[in-house]
C-alpha cells in the first residue's frame, strides 16, 4: 500500500494503514490520519483481523492503497481492509476523512489487494472499482456502499485497473472552446503514463487491465472511414504502444455493441479490445 497525502489549508496529511503481521496470530489493522508536518495523529480507527493459513500464512490488514473521494463523496476516505476471517474476509471500508468515523463498510467475497479506483459521472456521483484475490471484480457505488455489479472474471486481482480518460472535452485535451467532441484522445502526457504504470506492474507479475470509453481497435471494417470518431485518435500508435508496454487486453464502450477485436503489432505483442454494449440497448447482451 502506498501513503496518501491531501493538503487541507495549507497542511499536508496523510493517510495510511498497516498489515497484522508482527503482532501474533490475531491483531488490528491500524488505519490514521497524520499531520505531515509534525507527525501529530489526528485520528485512528482499530480493525480487529488475525493471520490465515491458506497453503501458507497469509497476514490480515491493509494491503491496498486508499482512495480520497470527491464529488458525491466529498470528505470521505476509503479503503480495502482484510479481517481474514471466515464470512468476512474483506471489507471496503469509507472513513470520514475529518473524524475517522466509519460511515460503512461493504463486504466483499474474499481478501483483497486491488486498490480502489474512482469514476464519476456527469453528476459528480462516485463509483469505486476494485477487486479481490477470487477474480471478482465490483462496481460500487461510494455514497452509500451498495454492490451494483460483480462478476468473476479472473482468478486474482492483485492490483488496480488502469482507467483512461479518453474523451475530448476541454482545451488542454484537443478540444475547441471548451466543447465535448464524439472522437477521443489521450492528453498529453498520458500514454506515457500509462506505458509507466505497465511497466510497474510487468515488474511485479501483475496482468494489466485497461478501460476506457472509446475503441482502441476498429470493430468494423469501415469504422476508420464512416465512424472514425468512435476509435480513438491515432489508434494504431496507441494499441501498439499499450500492448508493447504489456497491457493485452481493454474494455471500451461508445458503439453501444458488443464486439471483441484484436491487434498484433510487428514485435508480435498482441492487445484485444472487449467492446462492451449499453445496458439500455436492444437486444439486451446480458
Amino acid at each position: 500500500a502506498t501513503i496518501v497525502v491531501e493538503e487541507e489549508n495549507g497542511t499536508p496529511f496523510i493517510y495510511t494503514g498497516c498489515e497484522i503481521d508482527k503482532q501474533g496470530d490475531n491483531g488490528f489493522c491500524y488505519f490514521v490520519k497524520l499531520n505531515g508536518l509534525t507527525g501529530e495523529v489526528v485520528w485512528e480507527q482499530k480493525i480487529e483481523g488475525r493471520k490465515a493459513e491458506l497453503g501458507k500464512t497469509t497476514e490480515g490488514g491493509m494491503f491496498a492503497t486508499p482512495l480520497i473521494g470527491h464529488g458525491d463523496c466529498e470528505g470521505l476516505i476509503f479503503s480495502n481492509i482484510s479481517p481474514m476471517q471466515p464470512g468476512n474476509w474483506c471489507n471496503l471500508i469509507a472513513f470520514d476523512k475529518a473524524t475517522g468515523e466509519i460511515r460503512y463498510r461493504t463486504p466483499l467475497k474474499f481478501y483483497s489487494w486491488s486498490s480502489p479506483v474512482a469514476f464519476y459521472n456527469e453528476k459528480s456521483e462516485m463509483f469505486i472499482v476494485t477487486g479481490d484475490t477470487y477474480g471478482n471484480i465490483y462496481i460500487i457505488s461510494g455514497k452509500d456502499g451498495k454492490v451494483l455489479h460483480r462478476s468473476q472474471i479472473g482468478n486474482n486481482f492483485e492490483s488496480s485497473p488502469i482507467a483512461v480518460d479518453s474523451c475530448i472535452y476541454s482545451n488542454d485535451n484537443g478540444a475547441e472552446n471548451n466543447e465535448h467532441e464524439t472522437s477521443g484522445r489521450l492528453a498529453d502526457g498520458l500514454l506515457e503514463w500509462i506505458v509507466d504504470e505497465c511497466e510497474k506492474a510487468e515488474k511485479n507479475g501483475l496482468t494489466v487491465i485497461g478501460m476506457q470509453h472509446h475503441n482502441l481497435v476498429p470493430h468494423i471494417e469501415i469504422e476508420e472511414a464512416t465512424l472514425s470518431a468512435f476509435v480513438i485518435n491515432d489508434w494504431l500508435r496507441v494499441a501498439e504502444t499499450y500492448a508493447d508496454a504489456g497491457m493485452h487486453y481493454i474494455f471500451t464502450g461508445h458503439l453501444h455493441s458488443n464486439d471483441t477485436a484484436s491487434h498484433t503489432n510487428d514485435n508480435g505483442e498482441i492487445i484485444h479490445d472487449i467492446l462492451t454494449p449499453t445496458l439500455t440497448g436492444f437486444p439486451n447482451c446480458y
